[in-house]
Order: structure tokens, then sequence, then C-alpha cells
């Protein structure tokens, strides 16, 4: 757009004096413009919102105005980090814009911080007394855990839950000293190539992230802390949950307590033996569960001669095999899997089977 001086307008203007109503008619929006009488809109005027600004003539417009640079393309990333793709964020967009319209908005999002702001000072205090909500309070912390735990809290409840910090006081600098060792030559060359592979739309984890290093630290030291389970490649989903949440050394130590206590080594051992038991358990549920859709799904498989069915647990693991591996991590959206994470880590693994 141009600026020119009230003088410059005049001589642009050319004509009759103009008359205070005419004057005023230069300051209205087009649609207005053309209601005032004896006001001649001359082609060259450009339309603002709010006034009208004439086009000086003699000059070239790309003397005045630059050429606009392009924007440059930046990575646009969800809450969690995850890279959202242009027509992802459009529709986010459009659902956002839906849910907002209408009368009561502004009430709607005030009322709707207000309540988040008190469901935080609610797990603070939960946070702060966990011991306590841990005993004579567990059907209550229980009810909490699947509304949900707030994302700023997360880190916190969760390490709570797993004793982290009882077990990093316990265990000194282990993990800065297992950094200093050399892990096993099939080890490390497996990690280093599951690690693209690990999460790898987001930010974190994406070439160049900083997530990576740190990712490679705990892979590593967790195969030299448990030599009998050494490294599987659904670790590196759970550590790299974790990684989003807390520090380094943290998310180490969570891997340890979960692997432990929800009983995973028997997962990630060579063989992967306990995927085949809970592929089995899944299984008999979907048969008493489900029987006609198990029925179909064992009809579909040797009519159409997917592959030979010799065991209970072969039609579950053409499907199921990532539920159990990974718990869903890289299988669902991640605002679902955090949830199932909430109630899993106080639960137990019985919590997989009932998703």
């Amino acid at each position: 757009f141009y600026s020119v001086s009230s003088s410059s307008l005049h001589r642009e203007t050319q004509g009759p004096k103009q008359t205070p109503d005419d004057e005023e008619a230069l300051y209205l929006p087009a649609s207005r413009v053309k209601e005032q009488k004896g006001v001649d809109v001359d082609a060259n005027l450009l339309v603002m919102p709010t006034r009208v600004i004439p086009v000086v003539p003699d000059i070239e417009p790309e003397s005045i105005i630059e050429e606009p640079t392009s924007p440059r393309s930046e990575v646009k990333v969800d809450k969690y980090g995850f890279v959202v793709e242009e027509e992802e964020e459009e529709e986010k967009k459009e659902i956002v814009s839906r849910k907002r319209s209408g009368t009561g908005r502004d009430r709607s999002v005030t009322l709707s911080r207000k309540k988040t702001h008190k469901t935080e000072e609610k797990w603070r205090n939960i946070s702060k007394n966990l011991e306590v909500f841990l005993g004579e309070k567990r059907k209550k912390l229980k009810k909490l855990l699947r509304r949900g735990v707030p994302d700023s809290l997360r880190a916190e409840i969760w390490k709570g839950l797993m004793d982290v910090n009882d077990l990093k006081k316990t265990s000194g600098d282990i993990f800065q000293t297992l950094q200093q060792q050399e892990c096993s030559e099939d080890f490390e060359r497996v990690i280093l190539k599951d690690l693209s592979r690990t999460l790898p739309h987001h930010i974190m984890f994406q070439e160049g992230g900083q997530g990576r290093e740190s990712l490679h630290k705990i892979l590593k030291a967790y195969s030299l802390y448990n030599p009998s389970v050494g490294y599987c490649q659904g670790m590196g989903f759970l550590a790299a949950m974790f990684l989003i949440y807390m520090q380094e050394e943290d998310a180490f130590f969570m891997l340890i307590q979960v692997i432990d206590k929800l009983g995973l080594s028997g997962i990630f051992a060579e063989g992967l033996v306990a995927v085949k038991e809970h592929l089995f358990i899944h299984s008999q549920l979907c048969k008493t569960v489900f029987p006609k859709l198990n029925a179909h799904l064992e009809e579909t498989v040797v009519v159409h001669g997917c592959m030979p069915v010799e065991n209970p647990w072969d039609v579950a693991k053409l499907y199921a095999t990532q539920w159990f591996f990974n718990i869903f991590i890289h299988v669902l959206p991640f605002e679902f899997i955090l949830r199932i994470w909430d109630v899993l880590l106080y639960d137990g693994f019985m919590v997989a089977h009932q998703v």
C-alpha cells in the first residue's frame, strides 16, 4: 500500500472543489462511497477496510514495494511434539473453530481453564502425598487415574507409581558408570539400526533430534544393566515415550522399573515367549467375549490361506503382536496411549488385555 499526503490526494482528484460531504466520502468503505452523491470513484483507488486511498499513477509499484519473500518453511508439531502435516493442521483448526463457534464460547473457554487449573491443583496434592493415595486412598487414586493425569504432572505421577526416585537413591551413579562401558557389539549394532525407527514422526527422534542420543544412551545402559534380557526393539518405544516427559536418567530408571514391575522381561527376552502367552490369553478371551468375530477371523485365515493355523495364538499374532510387544505404543494415537499407561502403571499388565 502507498502512503500519500492530503495535498497529493487533492492533486490526484482534480475537479471542482469538494464539499465536506465529498471529503468525508473519501474515508468511507467502498460500499458507502457509491451511496454518496457527487463523488466520482476513480478506478485507481485502492479500497481499504475503513478508507479509500488513491494510487500514485506515476510510480511503478515495483519501485515502492519489495517482493514478498516466501515464508521460511517450519516444522509444525502438536502439543506432544509429533510433526503435523498441513492437511492435519487445517482439519484440527476447522474442528476447533466449530467447537468455539456459538454464543457461549468465551464462557466455556473460561470454565475449561478453571477446570484444568482445579484438576492440576488436585493432582499436585496427590503427587505430594502419593504414599497416602497408594495406601488408604487407593480406590480414590484408581478412579482418578481412569479420568487421566494432567499432562503437566504426568512425569511426576508416573515416576511415583514406579518408585523411580527410590531406585535412583539406592543406585547412585550407575547410569553414568554404564555410559563409560561398552555393550555387546550385536546389541550396539541393532540399537543404532533401530534409532531411526523409533517414533520417527516425533521431533525429538528425527535425524539430528536431541532425543536420539539420549535414547541410544538409555538402551545401551539397560543392555549392560540387565544382560539376561539385553536389548529388544520394543524397549526403544517405551524409553522414547518416557524421554518425551523426563530427563534421560529418569527415563532409564523408569524403563528398569516398568520392565521389572510389569513383568515385561519375558516379552523382550529371546524367543518372545511372554508375547506368545499373551497372544494365547487374548485368543481365549476373544473366543469367550466375541465368539462370532473369533469364528470369522479363523475362517478368513483358513479360506484365504494366509498362514497355517497350528497353534491357538496363530490367528491373533497376525494383528495383535504389536499390541503386547510395545503395549500399544506406535499403534494407537498418542493421546490414547498416555491414558492407557496412566492406568496400566497402577493396575498392571492386565490392562493391556482389557484394552
